[in-house]
């Protein structure tokens, strides 16, 4: 991940991204992506049959639990879809024979309209629930290239791998602090000496 000249973002925790590890998993209905880094994991856990989601955060030992409401999810899902523009090209990531596509994704709460130079496989099926932004594209993204405020990011599948999938894996874990986005961003600008 290139971080150059990322502006209102602690060093720290521009170093702490610099390399992260990201996993999917998929079961029916179930969701959850597991990202890590040297100092932090966050997880994100939805029923998209329930409309449930909850974001779980472990950063240098202060854990935080985010509950996404059923009405915010259906706010996202009812948000303008982005725009895909299929391009003619493919490149093989982890075994698959992944298509091309430039995805403009609309301006959100959290940032900008930007857009993304995305490769994907259709012989995975996509996750079309909360937190998928990739979520009209007939395929999963293996690969996808972001640049929002100075911060390019980079993320590309290094393997794909069919296992059974406890139901434990989706199951919220007791110890988390339960808090609101604003919350942990106050928290996190006193843990990491911010202003």
């Amino acid at each position: 991940m290139d971080t150059t000249g990322v502006k209102g973002i602690p060093a720290q925790a521009v170093s702490m991204m610099k390399s992260m590890e990201i996993i999917y998993k998929i079961k029916g209905d179930h969701f959850r992506m597991d990202s890590k880094t040297m100092v932090s994991n966050t997880a994100v856990i939805a029923d998209n049959k329930k409309q449930t989601a909850f974001t779980l955060m472990d950063m240098m030992g202060y854990k935080y639990l985010i509950k996404i409401t059923p009405e915010d999810m259906k706010k996202e899902m009812d948000s303008p879809a982005p725009k895909i523009k299929f391009l003619d090209a493919t490149k093989e990531i982890a075994g698959y024979i992944c298509k091309k596509a430039e995805v403009t994704v609309p301006e959100n709460q959290l940032m900008g309209e930007y857009t993304t130079t995305v490769f994907y496989t259709d012989k995975i099926p996509n996750v079309k629930g909360y937190g998928a932004k990739f979520k009209e594209l007939d395929g999963f993204p293996l690969e996808y290239s972001i640049e929002i405020n100075g911060m390019k990011i980079h993320v590309a599948a290094t393997s794909v791998t069919k296992e059974k999938i406890e139901e434990e894996t989706f199951l919220i874990p007791k110890g988390y602090k339960e808090t609101t986005l604003e919350g942990l961003q106050e928290d996190m600008k006193k843990n990491m000496g911010a202003k």
